[in-house]
């Protein structure tokens, strides 16, 4: 199998103390040695906003971010940090956007990572709206592990109709959420509806900073150059400030467009 490129994660809860994520600055080094030994080259940092048990003011995820910066340094470690945050959607989300309480990815406003309710689909049009208008892209995060989308497929293509990307995290491309997580983050793969493969870390142990075994999964079912665009290149334009949009992807490259269509278990 070909080398890849530099992995990006633009989902990663590596700040330490600020939300369910790293617990210490120990398991903040622990995570990101076990990221660049894995192959990243950079990981936006995503602490949770508006969710009912944290929310992480913009300052706080800056400031830590930037500490987390000048303290891998002084280990030598090799990855780059970027401020980010992953946006629960909820009734206030449209008015905090608006307030200003909300971060983007790599603070570029150009792709906003929002979450789902767990249990359901939350209807986001009024967001939707106000972020074309400003040319912002939300990116939908783990879409495949949310039960409302499970119970309602069709919900996914709809939301990319309307311009959301979709981020798979890498743990349910191999078999970390159960087989019905996994047939189900195949099936979106094998309709084109995936755009960003991520980790979702949230320690060195737990749910850690790994990408390979999806890479290699996504090779196995796609190619190499798809799970490059998914793993790697995709993750480099939004964590420097390019522009990804649903349009911008299919004009690159109709992925998947060969695959027979596999029914989830």
């Amino acid at each position: 199998m070909r080398e890849s490129e530099p992995f990006v994660d633009i989902h990663c809860h590596l700040l330490p103390n600020v939300d369910d994520g790293a617990a210490s600055w120990a398991e903040t080094l622990a995570m990101a040695r076990l990221a660049v030994a894995d192959g990243f080259s950079t990981v936006v940092a995503t602490p949770h906003q508006l969710t009912n048990f944290v929310h992480v003011p913009i300052e706080t995820i800056r400031v830590r971010a930037a500490e987390t910066t000048r303290f891998l340094a002084d280990q030598n470690v090799p990855l780059v940090v970027r401020a980010g945050a992953e946006v629960h959607l909820g009734a206030n989300t449209l008015s905090c956007w608006q307030a200003g309480y909300l971060l983007s990815l790599g603070e570029h406003e150009r792709h906003l990572l929002v979450e789902l309710p767990f249990e359901s689909h939350f209807p986001f049009d009024d967001l939707l709206g106000v972020l074309r208008e400003r040319q912002i892209v939300p990116i939908m995060a783990h879409p495949e592990r949310n039960r409302a989308l499970l119970a309602e497929p069709r919900h996914v293509a709809d939301l990319v109709s309307q311009g959301v990307l979709m981020q798979l995290t890498a743990g349910s491309l191999t078999g970390s959420f159960g087989p019905d997580v996994q047939a189900f983050a195949e099936q979106l793969l094998a309709d084109g509806l995936v755009h960003f493969v991520s980790t979702d870390a949230h320690g060195p142990r737990v749910r850690p900073p790994l990408m390979r075994a999806a890479f290699e999964r996504v090779c196995e079912l796609a190619g190499w150059r798809t799970a490059t665009d998914l793993c790697c290149r995709h993750g480099t334009h939004v964590a420097d400030g390019g522009q990804i949009t649903v349009d911008s992807v299919r004009k690159r490259r109709r992925v998947f467009a060969w695959w027979p269509r596999r029914k989830a278990a």
